[in-house]
């Protein structure tokens, strides 16, 4: 990361990561839903961390990733018409 500010563009990104990249219990520990990787996989770690950079609480990034999958919508997505 630089020492910029995150885009409107990374902050997309960001939200995206943290919501695919999620962690799923095993009885051998903790893996990434979409990559397999231990979890936090290297794209949840930028995420959160892109995130925190721009303003976002633990509370908010557990906020978005709750109301994306109770909607099922998520939040770069074009809202339906």
């Amino acid at each position: 990361m630089t020492d910029r500010a995150p885009t409107e563009a990374d902050i997309q990104l960001a939200q995206r990561a943290v919501i695919v990249h999620h962690g799923e219990s095993w009885p051998h520990g903790d893996y990434c839903r979409n990559c397999r990787a231990p979890f936090p996989c290297r794209l949840a770690r930028w995420g959160r961390r892109v995130l925190t950079y721009a303003g976002y609480t633990e509370a908010a990034v557990a906020a978005l990733i709750a109301e994306c999958r109770h909607t099922g919508r998520a939040p770069w997505s074009a809202p339906s018409t």
